[in-house]
């Protein structure tokens, strides 16, 4: 950011930061908010090559931990299904529900 003046680098800073707490709400709602903010993240690099701190590691780190997040998710719909009475074959069904209308409706 050094070609920005010294308050708009901050500004645009702060509202990005305020936008990556604002996806993160989208987590109570059952919304792909991870997947989110790693896209934002990697917007974030596109726009400053230079930004310290985003190393081959970090992207390690923030994709493994989104994918623990999602099997954790994952696992606690399998657990509450079974809690609840569904069968295996519903719990399934559901699975691929779910990821037939995330990908089908995903435009809408």
């Amino acid at each position: 950011m050094d070609f920005l003046p010294f308050p708009i680098a901050y500004l645009l800073a702060g509202a990005f930061v305020t936008l990556l707490g604002f996806v993160l709400l989208l987590n109570v709602f059952g919304l792909p908010a991870n997947w989110l903010v790693l896209g934002l993240a990697a917007l974030w690099k596109l726009a400053y090559p230079g930004a310290s701190g985003l190393d081959i590691w970090f992207w390690v780190m923030m994709v493994g931990l989104a994918l623990i997040g999602e099997a954790l998710e994952l696992g606690m719909q399998i657990l509450k299904a079974r809690r609840y009475g569904s069968s295996s074959s519903g719990t399934f069904a559901g699975m691929i529900g779910a990821i037939a209308g995330a990908i089908l409706l995903a435009p809408l």
